[in-house]
């Protein structure tokens, strides 16, 4: 028997007209689309706050004590596509930018939201608000020499929505309260 070594060659001819449906290949990019669609929809549904804080904020038609103070107020606003609930509402300091990153706060503390409109915990339904303040008398030099946070803690997620506090000027105040009080003297009196 002779030893025959046979070589067989395949010829492949491949043009995109002859071997791809376009309808094939547009229902592929539309099914892909609407996946893609689908994930973000999931991701982006439950609640979701937005949250600010402000510095040097006055209380007008308060009380008289309240009226002579300047708060820090943190905002939350609930923007997703379910209601949440507001468990807690902190502020944490940092003497660095490692121990943020390493979220290693040197000073922590919780607002105490006991009484007045918005009490701790507080059901937030979807498009409403929720504010809490704190006298910033004790906070001015923390915010001021370290990296400062507020945040709101709610039952959704597992780490409170956190929002940097920069440290601004106070406007004078003594001219806008006593503007404020003249006008309203002043508002009603007969001429």
């Amino acid at each position: 028997m002779a030893n025959r070594s046979y070589v067989y060659e395949m010829q492949f001819t491949f043009t995109l007209a002859d071997k791809i449906d376009p309808v094939a290949v547009y229902a592929a990019l539309v099914a892909t689309m609407v996946f893609a669609w689908n994930v973000y929809v999931w991701r982006n549904s439950g609640p979701r706050l937005n949250v600010t804080a402000t510095m040097n904020m006055l209380v007008i038609g308060g009380g008289a004590d309240e009226e002579k103070k300047s708060f820090l107020i943190v905002r939350g606003t609930n923007v997703g596509s379910k209601k949440t609930t507001i468990t807690n509402v902190v502020i944490l300091s940092y003497d660095n930018i490692w121990q943020r990153f390493r979220n290693k706060p040197t000073w922590s503390a919780v607002f105490n939201n006991q009484g007045g409109d918005y009490p701790i915990p507080y059901v937030l339904n979807v498009g409403h608000d929720f504010m809490s303040k704190a006298d910033q008398v004790d906070l001015v030099s923390r915010i001021r020499d370290t990296y400062f946070y507020a945040g709101i803690a709610h039952s959704s997620a597992n780490k409170p929505v956190m929002v940097r506090v920069k440290y601004t000027e106070p406007k004078q105040r003594s001219d806008a309260v006593g503007r404020e009080k003249s006008a309203r003297k002043h508002a009603y009196s007969p001429s």
